[in-house]
């Protein structure tokens, strides 16, 4: 045990950041049993104050301190902790450990932040493009190359002209270029030639349906009802006004409140009441001695639990029978 309590050298050594590299492992395996709703043996370790003070943890020390002696002991002792659950794997030991070595920094100010999905993203600084940097040509570039560069890699070099119509293809209409597509493009002077061909397949009725096959996936749409019958249902009509919705570049909070409640706004027009057929994209159950009002609740439940990952991103599952104490 000493040999692993040994302090990390230097060559391996990196700087741990309390709120992303240390709090998580205490938050995911101490807090259930020593948090802000129970303190077993009087113990609390979500505080900086009751947790840098309690012993069981010293500063500097790692071979001094409690809380670590118990993340280490042998599966199956008494003692070891976490209590519940699986221990813990090595590389979390080992960031408890160089924190305490490093002097347990907890910042005074720290709190617990919300999850990153639930926090507003804000537009980030955009560094100058430093000299030489000519492959930069957008905003999403500098991102791109800070990240090659800090991988010690740079850009790859310009694909040739029959890999690149053949990416642009199948990227916006998901079919290959035909052999004369390639020749025409290969053969073509223009230095414009990439844009052209990119302002042509965005025009194409195959860019909706290219790209209208992920939103679908979404939305759970399926020409059949599902289970065993899996019989055909009209319901193509909402199919086709997703794909006309993405060749008309509609904008995203109108093709958004027109799918959740076309039918509600003032005069609604035939075609924002077809863009809630989202809502019938559920699974019907038409067999013999099936429930309607089970199959109701059942295509209610599938909605609300779609909606919320299509739109918030975060499951809603939970909430049938639950209600959170802290997420959201």
């Amino acid at each position: 045990m000493s040999a692993i309590l040994l302090v990390t050298p230097l060559a391996k050594a990196q700087t741990l950041d309390f709120a992303k590299d240390v709090y998580p492992i205490l938050q995911r395996s101490c807090f259930e049993c020593h948090g802000a709703e129970k303190q077993e043996a009087g113990l609390r370790l979500d505080r900086r104050d009751d947790a840098l003070e309690s012993g069981s943890i010293e500063a500097g020390d790692p071979n001094q301190s409690e809380l670590l002696r118990r993340v280490l002991l042998p599966a199956g002792h008494d003692e070891l902790m976490p209590a519940v659950g699986d221990p813990l794997p090595m590389d979390q030991v080992d960031v408890l450990r160089r924190w305490i070595a490093a002097g347990a920094t907890w910042p005074e100010e720290f709190k617990a932040g919300r999850h990153w999905a639930y926090i507003a993203p804000e537009r980030p600084v955009i560094a100058d493009a430093q000299e030489g940097d000519t492959w930069v040509r957008s905003p999403i570039d500098h991102f791109v190359l800070r990240q090659l560069r800090q991988h010690h890699l740079e850009p790859a070099p310009p694909a040739a002209p029959e890999k690149l119509i053949r990416r642009v293809y199948l990227d916006l209409i998901g079919l290959p270029p035909s052999p004369d597509e390639v020749e025409a493009f290969v053969s073509d002077p223009s230095p414009m030639r990439f844009e052209a061909i990119v302002d042509d397949l965005l025009g194409r009725p195959q860019f909706g349906e290219r790209w209208a096959r992920p939103w679908l996936d979404l939305a759970r749409y399926a020409d059949s009802h599902g289970f065993q019958r899996d019989n055909f249902r009209d319901v193509w009509a909402y199919r086709d006004w997703v794909i006309a919705a993405l060749n008309e570049d509609m904008p995203f909070d109108q093709f958004s409140t027109e799918q959740i409640a076309g039918d509600l706004l003032p005069g609604a027009t035939e075609s924002q009441r077809i863009a809630t057929g989202f809502h019938r994209c559920t699974p019907t159950n038409v067999e013999a001695g099936s429930l309607p009002e089970e199959t109701r609740i059942e295509q209610v439940i599938d909605r609300v639990n779609t909606t919320g990952a299509v739109w918030l991103g975060t499951t809603l599952e939970c909430c049938q029978c639950h209600d959170h104490k802290y997420d959201p």
